[in-house]
């Protein structure tokens, strides 16, 4: 998870027919590089409008601008209206703020805040729910599969970025995959930080939405 943008000025049709107006999630998938904000996953058709403080606790931000997001299916049920207090991510630079690591040791994704935040806190569980389970230790079939198709592109920047390590000859491919549309630079830049000389080297490519 990043920070993402938000345009400053809400599509017209908002204000006439609606957060499910065409122009308003094509606005929205725009700002977004056509990503889910939570999992960063792409989404082409397979996307919904997200309010980040829910219609049931928040109807009167229903079609509230900076409330409206996209989110795919698997998040957006994640999230549902149990997770309003999560940070806002047009505002927050939450690669900087949060550290989104994988231990492979124990089959876990770890989110540390790294400073004393409530927003991020309950965000760092919004996101351990969604790539651990609801239950601990015992993953859905659905879950067990967004884990694994996530872990196997992790695999692969990880091992572009040793090889970058130990030869120096692919740069330019992992450039590519930290342009602002490729997934998973929540992550992404973790592992990079891990590096001081990494993050220095590519501090240009990850600086995304930040101002």
């Amino acid at each position: 998870m990043i920070r993402v943008r938000k345009s400053s000025v809400a599509p017209a049709e908002l204000a006439q027919k609606g957060y499910g107006a065409d122009s308003v999630q094509a606005a929205i998938l725009a700002d977004q590089d056509d990503k889910c904000y939570l999992c960063e996953r792409k989404r082409s058709t397979d996307f919904q409008v997200e309010h980040l403080q829910s219609r049931d606790n928040c109807p009167e931000k229903e079609n509230c601008w900076e409330n409206l997001f996209v989110a795919c299916g698997y998040c957006n049920q994640k999230k549902s209206n149990s997770f309003d207090d999560i940070c806002n991510p047009s505002r927050t630079d939450v690669e900087c703020e949060m550290s989104q690591k994988v231990d492979f040791s124990v089959n876990r994704v770890l989110f540390k805040v790294q400073k004393t935040n409530g927003s991020l806190n309950r965000t760092a569980a919004l996101l351990s729910r969604m790539y651990n389970g609801t239950r601990p230790g015992l993953r859905t079939t659905r879950e067990e599969r967004f884990y694994k198709e996530f872990i196997q592109q992790m695999n692969v920047f990880q091992q572009a970025v040793l090889r970058y390590m130990e030869q120096g000859d692919n740069e330019t491919e992992i450039k590519q995959m930290l342009d602002i549309k490729a997934e998973n630079l929540g992550f992404k830049y973790s592992v990079l930080a891990e590096t001081p000389a990494l993050m220095l080297k590519f501090a240009d490519c990850v600086r995304w939405n930040r101002a």
